[in-house]
């Protein structure tokens, strides 16, 4: 819409505008004479419920310039009829074509009985095709390459490095669970807490609860750390 306003707006010597029918089976002339006998016999104004159902600016604007002076010829072949436009519709002259579509031009087979393979011209086609330019190698090298890269592309399959497996010795390797199994475990247990029986019986007894009542399953009680987690309570 706003392309559509400052083309309108803004031309100074000529504005020039061209659409498409909706229908191509049809003769475009059909097509736009239909347009006009929707004008008529509505004072050369187009109703606003015509307007709402154009699907195009293309056509948007068709209504607006048949209301003009100079569309006059095309109301007269639409139905014999003109009609005398409103004082306000006068504005700056146009001229309004309707352009058929051009024949399709007929398909002639060519005859490939003359044709024969050459094969020197074939060969060139083949060496022509293949060029490369002299720097074609480079087109795949990156702008930016970094150490390790070019450490890694330089070393051939055979001299790749070892790495060594810098595992957890295995002194430290206890039974010893993760963070998110340590807070998952809490959060289970901080669901169904009774206060109650933790400020009369302690944090064991609740514990003790919560399992024979499958709100807390054995294994994940384990987990628990009573000392640290829960020295708030």
């Amino acid at each position: 819409m706003r392309v559509l306003y400052v083309a309108l707006t803004r031309a100074k010597d000529a504005l020039f505008m061209s659409m498409n029918a909706s229908r191509p089976q049809k003769r475009p002339a059909d097509w736009i004479l239909n347009k006009v006998a929707d004008l008529l016999g509505r004072d050369s104004q187009p109703l606003p419920a015509l307007l709402e159902c154009c699907q195009s600016f293309g056509a948007w604007s068709l209504y607006s310039l048949l209301s003009h002076p100079e569309s006059s010829a095309l109301r007269v072949e639409a139905t014999g009829i003109g009609f005398a436009p409103r004082e306000r519709h006068k504005g700056e002259p146009f001229t309004f074509e309707v352009c058929d579509p051009p024949e399709a031009p007929r398909q002639t087979s060519i005859s490939t009985e003359n044709l024969l393979e050459d094969e020197q011209i074939v060969k060139q086609l083949k060496q022509q095709f293949d060029w490369q330019p002299p720097a074609y190698a480079l087109q795949n090298t990156p702008a930016k390459v970094s150490v390790t890269a070019l450490v890694h592309g330089e070393a051939g399959e055979g001299d790749k490095e070892e790495f060594v497996n810098l595992d957890r010795p295995v002194f430290l390797q206890k039974d010893r669970i993760s963070a998110v199994e340590r807070g998952t475990a809490t959060h289970a247990f901080m669901q169904h807490i009774d206060w109650n029986i933790v400020k009369q019986q302690g944090l064991e007894a609740e514990i003790e609860r919560q399992q024979q009542q499958a709100f807390l399953l054995p294994e994940v009680a384990e987990k628990l750390e009573q000392k640290g987690d829960f020295d708030f309570l």
